[in-house]
């Protein structure tokens, strides 16, 4: 076979990389409308531009059938944005993604406010769509929890269910919860230096967040703690171990 004839072979086989985009353009009609009413609305419908990927009493997840690769989140209508901990979070990320270059975090792609017809603020959010964390299997969770932890299979041992996703979200709770590292009265031990510089730099970004909110005697007017559970963690999906991220840990 020529040369030239094996380089269109690779081309024609190499697959095609996907690079999520924003979906301003694809909604540019959206300030017309109330969003949370348009996409929820639209979710069952097979002639919809977006497939719904999920809801629940605060926000709906999307995804444009021309982005499958972006998941977008639409809010249900707030009063005060500065008192919603999930905007705040996200803000912060997409606002200084130099200072959050970390595998723990989601890529978030875009973040629009519009105001509903009654008045309200929501607000819609463009970022890579992850898997639920409760999809893991539990040898996935083994995985994980090994590749983060010194002691992991110590401490599962240790769970009076030997739940390894259980023990899993507890430990992620635990190692970043602050100084007193202990589940079930065993010391969680860190191994992956990413897994704590993400630690250090959530517990940055939470002093960030309240540093910008001040008032006039120098007191923080948010009250923010951290907040893990298996809702507000979900998984990115590759050729190799899942990558837990951390989606919404702060409330």
């Amino acid at each position: 076979m020529l040369l030239t004839e094996i380089t269109k072979l690779q081309a024609k086989l190499k697959k095609k990389n996907y690079v999520p985009q924003k979906t301003n353009d694809f909604y540019s009609n959206l300030a017309k409308l109330d969003p949370n009413k348009g996409w929820y609305d639209q979710r069952n419908d097979p002639n919809s531009p977006h497939d719904y990927l999920g809801g629940g009493a605060y926000a709906d997840a999307h995804a444009s059938k021309e982005e499958p690769g972006t998941a977008i989140k639409t809010v249900r209508p707030q009063r005060n944005l500065n008192q919603d901990s999930y905007y705040v979070y996200l803000k912060m990320l997409a606002s200084h993604p130099e200072d959050y270059n970390n595998r723990y975090f989601p890529k978030v792609y875009d973040i629009n406010v519009f105001t509903t017809k009654k008045g309200h603020i929501t607000y819609k959010v463009d970022m890579e769509r992850l898997q639920p964390f409760d999809d893991l299997l539990e040898k996935e969770a083994t995985a994980i929890g090994n590749h983060i932890f010194e002691n992991f299979e110590q401490l599962n041992q240790s769970s009076y269910r030997n739940y390894p996703k259980a023990t899993l979200i507890s430990c992620i709770g635990t190692a970043l919860g602050g100084s007193n590292r202990q589940y079930n009265n065993i010391d969680v031990i860190i191994k992956d230096e990413e897994f704590a510089e993400a630690a250090r730099m959530l517990t940055g970004l939470i002093n960030r967040i309240k540093g910008v909110s001040m008032d006039t005697n120098g007191r923080s007017k948010r009250h923010l703690s951290l907040d893990i559970h298996t809702g507000n963690v979900m998984v990115r999906r590759g050729p190799f171990m899942p990558q837990l991220v951390l989606t919404d840990p702060v409330s």
